[in-house]
């Protein structure tokens, strides 16, 4: 186990290197767009780009980790995102805007850092309340890199293209360094489960089942995010407290710094002492439906701010358990195309919800969004609970 232990906090600390670098663009990349003569078709493109890389590398690279092995796919994952920020890094020296759009492909598709990590969890440990409790570490270290990432892309000190410069550099050393001390954890398999494993997931009762309940509070969580949080914030910036962008950034920021503590103790200590994935899903459902509820029926930036710890909490729970469950439904020599079919599954939902969320607003008004969130998150509940029945 000591061993495991070693492996774990590696792709950890891999996983906050990811997520440092991809928030810091996601702030740098507008200033850049625009700096190169970029309109807003541009720099919507940049992101749509980087979903792109996201959904093939979902599709394909964690189904891969099955048979070529974790090691090599998180290599290559480290090569890729080497590779996209110093294409990132020519464009803007070469004031090159399709060179900035090209780096986005590669970056999507060292994403599944995170996914292939997951797969790596379910490796070094028992299907029991420990994985869980790993999965927890994984949404802290997530939560950590998106609290870095900001900071990163904020310090003047390393000039315009400093950030992206260190990007690069970084993932030009991570990627020899996985390949030196970084161990195999898949699991060998023999010809009889090579044939068994033919028959896709996805096509399996049970997971689709899953997935299927994962969707309804991951497309809440999605619309929180994405749409529904920042942009109402911005139309009732009228009371005692200022909405504009530095106090939405705050409250991001703060939510996410909650986010990576309640992760890494809550969490991981309710795991610890034996509290089910299904349990702890359906505690973070509710937990997110009152917050949702709350803005909902008050309308107010108080009622923002005071449900943001809570939302925030129950992010926690909602970036750490759904691997968890699914990871114990399907069997060891599996966990990379599970993990995979997940990412799959919420790649796509980022797509539809922030969309669906605009719409909503638009049509009935911002306090919509969140009474849509209550519903999804209220039905994941139910849903949970029939299931545990």
């Amino acid at each position: 186990m000591a061993t495991n232990r070693h492996v774990l906090w590696l792709v950890l600390a891999a996983v906050i290197f990811d997520y440092s670098f991809v928030t810091m663009m996601r702030v740098c990349l507008p200033f850049h767009a625009k700096a190169l003569g970029g309109s807003s078709t541009m720099i919507g493109s940049l992101e749509t780009v980087y979903g792109l890389g996201q959904w093939i590398g979902a599709i394909v690279l964690p189904r891969l980790s099955d048979k070529w092995g974790r090691k090599v796919i998180l290599v290559l994952c480290s090569a890729c995102a080497a590779c996209g920020y110093g294409l990132a890094l020519l464009g803007l020296t070469l004031a090159s805007p399709g060179l900035l759009l090209i780096s986005r492909l590669p970056v999507g598709l060292a994403k599944q850092t995170v996914t292939v990590s997951r797969a790596v969890v379910a490796d070094c440990t028992e299907a029991t309340g420990d994985r869980s409790r790993w999965m927890a570490y994984q949404c802290t270290a997530l939560a950590t890199g998106c609290t870095i990432g900001p900071l990163l892309a904020s310090q003047e000190a390393l000039g315009e293209f400093g950030p992206i410069a260190l990007a690069a550099a970084v993932f030009a050393v991570i990627a020899p360094a996985m390949v030196l001390v970084l161990p195999e954890t898949a699991p060998q398999r023999n010809e009889k489960e090579s044939q068994v494993a033919r028959v896709p997931l996805w096509q399996q009762n049970e997971v689709l089942m899953i997935l299927l309940l994962l969707a309804l509070p991951e497309l809440g969580l999605v619309s929180h995010q994405g749409v529904a949080l920042n942009t109402y914030s911005m139309k009732i910036g009228m009371g005692c407290l200022p909405c504009g962008k530095p106090w939405i950034a705050k409250v991001n920021s703060a939510s996410a710094v909650l986010q990576a503590v309640v992760a890494g103790t809550v969490c991981a200590s309710l795991a610890r002492r034996g509290w089910s994935d299904t349990t702890l899903m359906q505690l973070g459902c509710g937990s997110f439906a009152a917050a949702s509820l709350a803005i909902f029926f008050w309308q107010s930036p108080e009622a923002i701010v005071a449900s943001a710890p809570l939302a925030a909490a129950a992010n926690s729970v909602l970036r750490s358990f759904p691997a968890a469950l699914l990871s114990k439904e399907v069997p060891e020599q599996r966990q990379g195309e599970a993990m995979g079919l997940l990412d799959v599954c919420s790649s796509a939902l980022r797509v539809a919800a922030p969309v669906l969320a605009g719409l909503l607003m638009d049509s009935f008004g911002g306090p919509s969004a969140f009474l849509f969130q209550a519903v999804l998150f209220l039905a994941a509940v139910v849903g949970l609970t029939l299931r545990q029945r």
